[in-house]
């Protein structure tokens, strides 16, 4: 049975943003990734791997609370529409604070929980979102992910969002929690592929992207 729809505000150039119990999940919007990549900045696995300038800007962004009207999704710039590539910032309804991204590209799935925030539920509740979104208002029927060797939270966090694994391997980024991490990190080859596929999918976004744009 398809999952209950989330609330969700649709606005242009792919704006959405999305509400859980305890999250906004937000598409596209410029301060929204500096600040996921400030935060894998400060992780020490991912960054072991970056680049020193990469780096060097990811901790040039100040963090704390989103200051701007996270309901309705106004206040701050949005990134330029990538047909290819959409990032999604899960952000704490509560604090305002900017707990975890993920990366759409194609119709592969790449993201976590920032450290401080893990072993607290979010990133389950963050991909079944996130999930939603592609399927149901950014036209993507099946979405492909990879774990990493070993990885076994990472298999339990896929499998409880409805992915199955898809007999394929894979190549994942080591880093932040989950199966992947979001930036220039090293490459671990043959990871396990997954895949999930909406019963209900349809395109329901009242703002859709153009065809050209998909």
């Amino acid at each position: 049975m398809p999952a209950r729809p989330l609330p969700v505000l649709c606005r242009p150039n792919d704006l959405h943003v999305a509400q859980t119990a305890r999250l906004w999940i937000v598409t596209g919007r410029v301060t929204d990734h500096a600040r996921w990549t400030r935060q894998l900045a400060d992780d020490p696995e991912p960054a072991a791997e970056w680049p020193a300038e990469l780096l060097r800007q990811g901790r040039g962004v100040l963090l704390g609370p989103v200051a701007d009207s996270i309901a309705y999704g106004e206040g701050q710039a949005l990134m330029p529409i990538d047909p290819s590539r959409l990032f999604i910032a899960a952000i704490s309804r509560s604090t305002h604070h900017l707990i975890g991204g993920m990366t759409l590209t194609g119709d592969e799935l790449l993201g976590g929980i920032g450290r401080t925030h893990r072993r607290q539920g979010y990133g389950r509740e963050m991909l079944a979102a996130v999930c939603q979104l592609a399927h149901r208002h950014f036209d993507v029927p099946r979405l492909t992910a990879v774990s990493a060797p070993g990885n076994e939270a990472a298999r339990r966090w896929l499998a409880g969002a409805g992915f199955t694994p898809d007999g394929t391997a894979g190549v994942t980024l080591d880093g932040t929690a989950g199966f992947t991490s979001d930036g220039t990190a090293g490459v671990t080859p043959d990871g396990a592929g997954w895949e999930r596929s909406d019963a209900g999918h349809s395109l329901r976004c009242p703002r859709p992207r153009s065809a050209s744009a998909r």
